[in-house]
């Protein structure tokens, strides 16, 4: 229990707050515009960047159409390594 609480507080001070907004967002298909609405920041490119884009290549945020992204239908869930990382930070 007390290593438990200590990892909590460990992810807790590593991880931005406006990540776990976004983590706890995508548990279904969510579109990137939705998304960023949901924490507060416009659809722009350089918010997608800063947030959205490391999440993916960390593995914790997946996408409908991988192989384009820029699909117009292009929408963002989590993979099983964000639903362990989002049951952690929880």
């Amino acid at each position: 229990d007390q290593v438990n609480d200590q990892v909590k507080a460990i992810l807790h001070e590593a991880i931005n707050s406006k990540v776990v907004e976004v983590l706890n967002l995508a548990t279904n298909w969510i579109k990137r515009e939705d998304l960023l609405k949901g924490i507060g920041l416009s659809n722009h490119s350089t918010n997608r960047k800063k947030y959205l884009d490391p999440l993916i290549d960390l593995g914790w945020i997946g996408m409908e159409f991988p192989e384009t992204k820029t699909n117009p239908n292009q929408r963002y869930k989590l993979t099983a390594s964000g639903m362990t990382v989002l049951k952690l930070i929880r």
